[in-house]
């Protein structure tokens, strides 16, 4: 498996590298450079399966959506788990995934729940991004 992983990095450090986890017991299995899209301005239902199913015949891995209640300075957007079901249901290979859940807006129980149906439901397409917050005003930070 290391050697073989060697070769898809192409060089010594990636060599070292797969070496040193597999002799832990860690399969490395790098992907391939993949390319998404960043739903950030879709706003309504038609737009956002468009949109997806454009990403998805044009050849992009990944459709992400952002996680803000704030308008500046993105705008308004979608909610990530029901806008990413929206997709997955109207696609067949592109992966959903979100850039990035902030942890303070939900119970991480709830989040749980919800990516973990997604993920099901999507056929196993969901990806999962976790942050901590965008800005002092959306999340609680000690001064």
């Amino acid at each position: 498996m290391a050697a073989a992983d060697a070769r898809r990095f192409g060089n010594d450090r990636g060599k070292a590298a797969s070496e040193a986890l597999s002799q832990r017991g860690i399969i490395v299995s790098p992907r391939p450079f993949r390319f998404g899209v960043l739903g950030e301005s879709v706003c309504s239902a038609a737009e956002l399966v468009n949109t997806a199913r454009r990403a998805e015949i044009t050849g992009y891995a990944t459709f992400l959506i952002r996680d803000h209640f704030i308008e500046e300075p993105f705008g308004h957007q979608l909610v990530p788990v029901a806008a990413l079901a929206t997709v997955a249901a109207a696609t067949e290979r592109l992966r959903v995934g979100s850039l990035v859940i902030c942890n303070d807006y939900r119970h991480p129980v709830v989040v749980a729940k919800e990516v973990a149906t997604l993920d099901v439901l999507s056929g196993g397409r969901f990806e999962l991004g976790l942050w901590a917050g965008f800005s002092r005003d959306t999340v609680s930070v000690p001064r």
